[in-house]
């Protein structure tokens, strides 16, 4: 906000020049000496090619309370200004925005209501032959990517490459977050295709956001199988499909999508591959908690039998056994019993008691019982 005598300068002299602005402002509420400095060059070269040449020359200390305050002095009447110095600070190599900067300038030159003014700036450096370089369109992305603005963040990626700035796989990849994160997961994959089309490899972080994405979007007709298609991609990346999958389940489980989550980790399991031990432990925790407990036993009997087992939690194997006690399928919990000896798992303390006695009054296994029973911690 203004201070008062800003407010009656500005009602006793009324012009649209924003630079008479920015001095009054810069007069009246300068709070550093560093502040003062550079708004003065800001100043004396606002209108020319020299800004960026000027505040090179600038010897003041650069920090984050430093741009914080030339933001708020530019914000409100020369925003232009405001982020070319942003953009300028941001490639400076005494100085590096942090998160909050970035999310700060955003919100200061209100980017969200006013997107015009990165066209402006973009379109005064054209102007003054002032050749943007990738990393300035870096700066403007990620100020994108903090504000949370998808449709700005696709914008700058185009404009990029209309400046003949090759954006990079980080560029790409900070896109199709933001789109993800908006829920567009069509023109999220469509730039991981164009990202095969110009030779650039999606990497890991490309394949976790867009299958993060799919399962997101799971109840949409067709996503299931788009999630498929990504995988398979992925593998010819030379990215484990082991892991891809793993995600993939635990973020549908995470998302309430049960039954799309079920159906991948059979999958896996079928197309031996190996799916990790908390991917296997909260499957089979969530199908106990459906009191889908034979359901859980098969699977867990499938995982054994596979050549790579999972490390499950030992609690997992404790649920188990008293659910199948309780619901009295004595030939697996018999054989549950017998594998947890095998393998050394103890049971866990509230199932003990119950587990014990089903097995030698129900299942007439009195040695098994007392083997389960002495297994050491």
């Amino acid at each position: 906000m203004l201070v008062p005598s800003i407010r009656l300068f500005l009602k006793n002299n009324p012009t649209d020049n924003p630079y008479y602005v920015l001095k009054m402002v810069h007069l009246s509420t300068t709070s550093s000496s560093s502040t003062k400095e550079f708004l003065n060059h800001l100043l004396n070269n606002k209108n020319g090619y020299a800004m960026e040449r000027t505040l090179n020359a600038v010897r003041a200390k650069l920090d984050a309370r430093c741009v914080d305050e030339v933001l708020e002095k530019c914000a409100v009447n020369d925003p232009q200004t405001g982020l070319r110095f942003f953009i300028w600070a941001g490639l400076n190599p005494s100085y590096r925005h942090s998160s909050y900067m970035f999310s700060r300038a955003y919100k200061l030159l209100e980017v969200d209501r006013k997107p015009q003014i990165i066209r402006d700036v973009l379109e005064a450096y054209r102007l003054q032959n002032y050749v943007p370089s990738a990393k300035m369109f870096k700066v403007i992305l990620n100020m994108c990517r903090e504000g949370k603005d998808a449709n700005m963040g696709l914008w700058v990626l185009r404009k990029m490459k209309g400046c003949n700035c090759r954006p990079d796989t980080t560029v790409y990849n900070v896109v199709i977050q933001l789109l993800r994160e908006k829920g567009d997961m069509d023109e999220a994959m469509g730039l991981m295709r164009e990202m095969e089309l110009i030779d650039l490899h999606p990497d890991m972080i490309t394949y976790v956001v867009i299958i993060k994405g799919l399962s997101e979007g799971l109840c949409k007709d067709g996503h299931v199988e788009e999630a498929h298609k990504v995988i398979n991609r992925v593998a010819e990346s030379g990215i484990p499909l082991d892991s891809c999958y793993s995600f993939l389940v635990l973020s549908l489980l995470r998302i309430g999508k049960l039954k799309e989550a079920e159906m991948f980790f059979r999958r896996m399991l079928t197309g031996g591959l190996k799916p990790d031990g908390l991917t296997s432990s909260t499957i089979i925790r969530w199908l106990c908690q459906k009191s889908r407990i034979l359901d859980g036993y098969h699977l867990i009997d499938v995982i054994e039998q596979s050549p790579s087992v999972s490390s499950i939690d030992s609690d997992i194997y404790s649920i188990l056994m008293a659910g199948l006690c309780e619901e009295k399928h004595l030939v697996e919990a018999a054989k549950l019993a017998n594998l947890m000896v095998e393998k050394g798992v103890k049971l866990k303390g509230p199932y003990v008691k119950n587990v014990i006695e089903c097995l030698r009054h129900c299942c007439g296994k009195e040695d098994l019982a007392s083997s389960i029973a002495n297994i050491k911690s």
